[in-house]
């Protein structure tokens, strides 16, 4: 049985010295050799048959190399174990010269989470936003379903096109007496006032009409994203193929039923209205948890171990890149253009690294678990947003993949929960000039 010896390096890091008995490590070379001799061919000697002496003369460096690696590996966990030391990660291992006679020393420096301490986290002052929704915010959002539903109609042949009709039209583009390829282009769909085909463009085509040719001249920008253009007059030509107006549905009784399975008006109102009280509930949720984490964060001042900031900036990187995946742009691309906002990500994951090692010591003393029953529910709660077919939910609760994570989560949750039923709510007014309870000791 290997000697340990642990030392703190820092909060966040300890060197392990392992000693292995001289024993150990000769029957560790001696396995790796009889190994060897049944497998190697050595000119002379027929497969197995070579003298170990002979092997020896080929292979001890790598024999004894492979034998250390084994006896590293075999070493390691079950030490670690021994000294309840529970590593985020293993820094680095340096093996001494291996020394005939004498135990095989060896250190490895391993990144731990720091011990905290977590004190006066019950009776935080927190505001508890409100949750109303209002006439106004109901108006709003029918206004926005009478927008989805819009049609797109023809306008009367007398009318010059304005601000919010979507037009298609025929663009030509140049500079200096050459077209510009890239501007230049036919049956263009463009919505008056949106400015998306190029900044000031859409008020030059305010009064035209079908089959009605424009021509105007636009400066350049210095800042132009193509330089070429940066600066320079462009003289634009537009004619105006078709020109349509949007037309909104009256907000009656049919727009209902035709929105969905309500049989009036009044009916539409309250089902959005009940979805938009759901809506504020979760953002106040969102809002209370914000300043939760704000009060940890300034609470506690502690080292955060690299290896939990590296694994948060990889699972931020991840859904940055997923988002815009969505959108249709190649992750790849995205990437090695340099438009990740790394810098700023990293300051991002310190803070959720850091607020997840607080929670954490704070279910550890408050001895909060996730049993089966919340596992299986969290799962299906997956399913949910991943639209998963209720045939292939069953193997998902099964297989349970990323169970650890899911069980952080679930945690994660009920200590937010915790501390919230813990917390003390004010109004606006009174929360404003109050700060949190602060810890006795912020570290241990």
């Amino acid at each position: 049985m290997a000697t340990i010896v642990v030392e703190d390096v820092s909060p966040i890091k300890k060197r392990v010295t392992f000693e292995v008995p001289e024993e150990t490590v000769r029957n560790a070379i001696e396995s790796q050799y009889m190994d060897l001799k049944k497998t190697v061919q050595i000119k002379g000697f027929r497969k197995g048959k070579a003298p170990l002496q002979i092997i020896k003369g080929y292979f001890r460096g790598k024999v004894e190399g492979d034998a250390l690696k084994k006896v590293i590996e075999d070493t390691l966990e079950p030490g670690l174990v021994e000294k309840e030391i529970k590593p985020l990660t293993v820094l680095s291992i340096d093996p001494e010269t291996l020394e005939t006679g004498k135990p095989f020393r060896f250190s490895a420096v391993v990144e731990v989470a720091p011990e905290i301490t977590p004190v006066n986290y019950k009776g935080m002052k927190l505001k508890r936003p409100a949750v109303n929704v209002s006439d106004k915010m109901l108006e709003d959002y029918l206004q926005q379903l009478r927008n989805l539903n819009a049609r797109l109609v023809s306008i009367p042949e007398d009318r010059g096109a304005r601000m919010g009709d979507h037009l298609i039209v025929d663009i030509k583009a140049e500079v200096d007496g050459e077209p510009i390829a890239s501007l230049t282009v036919d049956d263009y769909h463009l919505e008056m006032g949106r400015d998306f085909y190029l900044p000031g463009f859409d008020v030059y085509l305010e009064g035209a009409k079908i089959d009605e040719e424009k021509e105007f001249t636009i400066d350049f920008p210095a800042d132009f994203p193509n330089k070429s253009l940066a600066g320079k007059k462009g003289v634009f030509h537009a004619s105006c193929k078709e020109i349509k107006e949007r037309v909104l549905p009256d907000l009656d009784d049919e727009f209902a039923k035709d929105f969905g399975d309500y049989s009036s008006l009044e009916e539409l109102k309250n089902r959005v209205r009940g979805e938009l009280e759901q809506d504020l509930k979760s953002e106040a949720e969102g809002k209370i948890r914000t300043q939760i984490k704000q009060q940890l964060l300034e609470n506690y001042d502690f080292e955060v171990p690299l290896s939990l900031v590296q694994e948060r900036l990889e699972e931020m990187i991840r859904g940055f890149l997923g988002y815009y995946a969505e959108q249709g742009i190649d992750p790849k691309r995205l990437a090695e253009s340099g438009a990740i906002p790394r810098d700023q990500m990293r300051v991002e994951a310190e803070k959720e690294a850091k607020i997840s090692l607080i929670i954490q010591a704070i279910a550890d003393r408050e001895a909060i678990q996730a049993s089966e029953e919340e596992l299986d529910a969290e799962y299906e709660r997956m399913a949910d947003r991943l639209e998963i077919e209720p045939d292939k939910r069953t193997a998902l609760l099964e297989a349970r993949p990323g169970v650890e994570a899911v069980r952080r989560i679930v945690i994660e949750n009920k200590t937010y929960r915790f501390l919230e039923e813990n917390a003390v709510f004010m109004d606006e007014e009174e929360a404003s000039d109050k700060k949190g309870p602060q810890p006795e000791t912020e570290s241990a």
